[in-house]
């Protein structure tokens, strides 16, 4: 090994280079922006290791040129939780995918605030549909109870209580 010469990170030899003095070539399997080169290559391209940054993990490309890339962590929607955080990866040859993974909440749920589990719908509020929040019910419908997938209209004459679990007899003079 003392006769070797050795490339820098993001750098691999040409041509017996480490023996017989030929020069270092760059990486091109990774795009600076989104990764950071761990190692140089030693005899070809295929052994440059590079890490995803933060917000981003691997993928294997197949687009014409099959490079393999990082490409950014994807986010959950309003009425999904995350099961697993995206990881950001180092690039190992046959490396697995590591993008978040996200769930619905069901009918009648949304997310709690920290987004790692469904919590019911409170009383005044409904959800109807997988995937999505809860919304509040209108001046005149209510719900009884927690994770309702609808609120229920009043009767003519009658309005919500403020916090929306029954209806109550509107004043005289009003409807």
């Amino acid at each position: 090994l003392q006769n070797h010469k050795f490339c820098p990170n993001g750098y691999f030899f040409t041509n017996c280079a480490s023996i017989h003095g030929g020069s270092c070539e760059k990486c091109t399997t990774a795009d600076e922006e989104t990764s950071t080169w761990l190692s140089a290559g030693y005899l070809d391209a295929d052994n440059c290791l590079f890490e995803c940054k933060a917000g981003h993990y691997y993928t294997y490309e197949t687009d014409i040129e099959k490079q393999s890339v990082c490409i950014p962590c994807s986010t959950c929607g309003p009425g999904y939780i995350t099961v697993r955080e995206c990881e950001q990866s180092v690039i190992v040859p046959d490396g697995v995918p590591t993008d978040t993974i996200c769930t619905a909440c069901l009918i009648g749920e949304q997310p709690n605030a920290r987004r790692d589990a469904c919590e019911p719908c409170p009383i005044g509020y409904a959800n109807a549909n997988v995937g999505s929040t809860c919304k509040k019910c209108d001046p005149i419908s209510y719900t009884q109870s927690n994770k309702s997938p609808q609120c229920t209209r009043c009767k003519i004459g009658e309005n919500a209580t403020q916090l929306g679990d029954a209806c109550v007899q509107c004043l005289p003079g009003y409807y």
